[in-house]
């Protein structure tokens, strides 16, 4: 069993999927070592981690259309254990919705589902 974390990680890019309201990915990162080599390969969707990047990111599908189209969206998960957001991830979720992304808060909360998903608000 993993942390609440990935728990809760875990759980929001499934429900997404499920309800097919788009793909979400999660940020995994790592590194290895490939076969035969001594050079480390490092795994990450950047060449460097990025300040603030979120745990999830993907897209949502826009269905107020005949055809739905993907929007890029990130969600931020938030644990009792740590439930404040610090300036650079504040400041990416700022700058996704900027950008005309849609930002989200995974909160772990007491209910059946573990979570609850609040719509980001740009602050100033």
């Amino acid at each position: 069993m993993g942390s609440k974390h990935e728990l809760i990680v875990r759980a929001v890019v499934t429900s997404w999927s499920v309800e097919r309201r788009g793909r979400l990915y999660t940020m995994q990162q790592g590194t290895f070592r490939a076969l035969h080599s001594e050079e480390i390969i490092r795994i990450s969707p950047y060449p460097k981690k990025q300040g603030g990047f979120p745990d999830i990111f993907g897209f949502e599908f826009d269905n107020r259309y005949i055809k739905p189209f993907p929007i890029y969206c990130v969600v931020e998960v938030k644990t009792f254990a740590h439930p404040d957001l610090s300036p650079d991830q504040i400041n990416y979720l700022n700058y996704a919705v900027s950008i005309g992304a849609r930002a989200y808060v995974a909160r772990e909360a007491d209910n059946e589902v573990g979570y609850v998903l609040e719509v980001w608000a740009p602050c100033s």
